[in-house]
C-alpha cells in the first residue's frame, strides 16, 4: 500500500477537509519582495552622515585607489513556494503552501579564492492558523506543529527517499488579504529569521565578521518584526550588524521623499555615475519595538551608465546600514565610513553576470555566485512535486 501524501496526513491530523487541486509553483527566482510591503518611508531632511551635503559626491576615484576590498563574506536568502493543495476548515477552503527557504554564505579569501562557508536549505509548510483549534495559532514553535511534522516525515512519501519537513507555521487570518499571499509573507519571513540566524553564527559563533571583513547582505537590512522564532525581533541582534551592509538591487524610490513630502524619485533616476547620495536615516517602523528603537541610514548609489541600461533606476543600488552605537544614532554614520562603502560596492560591480541574470546590471558578482553557491543544493521541483 502506497504511503500518504503530507496533504492527506495533515488534514486528518488537524480535523479538515483536504481538496486535491492543481499542485504548481507560485514563485521561482532567486529573491522576491514579500507581498505585504514592509518598506518605510524616509525622508531627505534628517542626515545619517557627520557630513551635510545637499549635492551628490563622485567616489570613482575613491574605488579606483582600494587596494584590499573591504567585503570578504557576502550572504542571500531565497525562497520557492509551492501549492499543494487544499484544506477546509469550518465553513472556508485555505491554500496550503510549501517552501524551500534558502541561506548561503559565501567568503572571498582573495580575488582568486572565492568558497561557500554555509548553506542552509529548509522545507516548511504554511498552514492557516485555523487549523490549530485548540491553540491560539500563531506561535510556531506549539507542539502541535512539530507533533504533526514528525507525524509526516515517519509516515508520508517523503519518507521513501529521505526527505523530510523542517518545519509547519501558521500564518494569519487577515481580512483583505489573500490567503496565499499571507501564507507567502509568513514564510519570507521565516526566511528573513534563517539570514538572522546565519549573520548570529558568523557573528557568535565563529567571529568571522570585523571591520576589516565585512559582509553584504543581499537586499534590505530593515527586517520586520516576528511573534516568533529565536530571532524574531532585530533590535536584539544590533551588535551583529556593525559590519553588515544591506544592497538592494530593488527598491521603491517612491518611499524616499523630501523634506516637503515630495518623491526624490527624479534626483535617484539622475544620479550621475559613480555617485552616491547624501546618507539619511530614519526609525524602522517595522523593525523598532517599542522599547528599543532601531535606526538606519540608507542611500543609493549608481554603479552602471544609463546608455547601457534600460530602466531609469537599473544600475542603482541602495545601500543600508543599522546605526549600532549611541554617536551613530544621534550624527549619523561618519561621511568616511559612508564613502568607503560606497567606493568598495562600486568596485564590486564588474565583473558582471550579463546574460546569465535578467537583474544584471544591480547585481553584484560576488551575490550572483552566492546565489549558485545556494541553487546547486536545492531539491529538484519535478521531485518535490511529485512527493508533496
Amino acid at each position: 500500500m502506497p504511503s500518504p501524501k503530507p496533504l492527506q496526513i495533515l488534514a486528518e491530523a488537524t480535523s479538515g477537509k483536504a481538496y486535491q487541486s492543481r499542485k504548481f509553483c507560485i514563485e521561482n527566482s532567486a529573491r522576491q519582495e514579500p507581498l505585504i510591503d514592509n518598506g518605510v518611508t524616509f525622508t531627505f531632511e534628517k542626515f545619517g552622515e557627520t557630513e551635510k551635503h545637499g549635492e551628490s559626491k563622485n567616489l570613482l576615484d575613491s574605488s579606483k585607489r582600494i587596494s584590499t576590498p573591504l567585503f570578504s563574506f557576502f550572504l542571500d536568502g531565497s525562497r520557492i513556494t509551492y501549492k499543494i493543495g487544499d484544506v477546509q476548515y469550518g465553513g472556508r477552503v485555505y491554500p496550503i503552501l510549501v517552501g524551500q527557504l534558502g541561506v548561503a554564505c559565501c567568503q572571498r579569501h582573495n580575488p582568486a579564492v572565492f568558497k561557500s562557508v554555509k548553506v542552509v536549505n529548509r522545507i516548511v509548510v504554511a498552514i492557516p492558523s485555523s487549523a490549530n483549534a485548540d491553540g491560539k495559532g500563531a506561535n510556531s514553535k506549539d507542539p502541535f506543529y512539530k507533533k504533526i511534522t514528525d507525524r509526516i516525515n515517519d509516515e508520508s512519501s517523503l519518507k521513501r527517499i529521505g526527505i523530510k519537513i523542517d518545519s509547519i507555521i501558521p500564518y494569519p487570518e487577515k481580512a483583505d488579504f489573500e490567503y496565499t499571499n499571507l501564507a507567502i509573507a509568513t514564510l519570507h519571513q521565516e526566511m528573513m529569521d534563517m539570514e538572522k540566524e546565519m549573520v548570529n553564527w558568523l557573528v557568535q559563533d565563529k567571529k568571522l565578521l570585523s571591520t576589516e571583513k565585512r559582509l553584504i547582505k543581499d537586499g534590505s537590512v530593515e527586517y520586520q518584526n516576528t511573534n516568533y522564532g529565536v530571532y524574531g525581533e532585530i533590535s536584539r541582534l544590533i551588535s551583529n550588524y556593525q559590519s553588515v551592509v544591506g544592497v538592494s538591487k530593488r527598491f521603491n524610490p517612491e518611499k524616499c521623499v523630501d523634506k516637503t513630502g515630495k518623491s526624490s524619485a527624479s534626483l535617484i533616476a539622475q544620479l550621475p555615475l559613480y555617485h552616491r547620495t547624501p546618507a539619511y536615516k530614519f526609525k524602522s517602523a517595522h523593525t523598532s519595538s517599542r522599547d528599543n528603537p532601531v535606526w538606519m541610514a540608507a542611500w543609493y548609489v549608481r554603479i552602471r551608465a544609463t546608455n547601457r541600461t534600460i530602466g531609469p533606476f537599473d544600475g542603482i543600488v541602495k545601500i543600508e546600514r543599522i546605526l549600532v552605537t549611541e554617536r551613530e544614532k544621534e550624527k549619523g554614520l561618519d561621511s568616511e565610513e559612508v564613502d568607503l562603502i560606497s567606493a568598495n560596492i562600486i568596485s564590486e560591480r564588474n565583473p558582471t553576470c550579463y546574460g546569465k541574470d535578467a537583474r544584471w546590471a544591480n547585481h553584484l558578482y560576488p551575490i550572483y555566485l552566492t546565489e549558485l553557491s545556494m541553487k546547486s543544493q536545492r531539491i529538484s521541483e519535478q521531485v518535490l512535486m511529485n512527493l508533496l
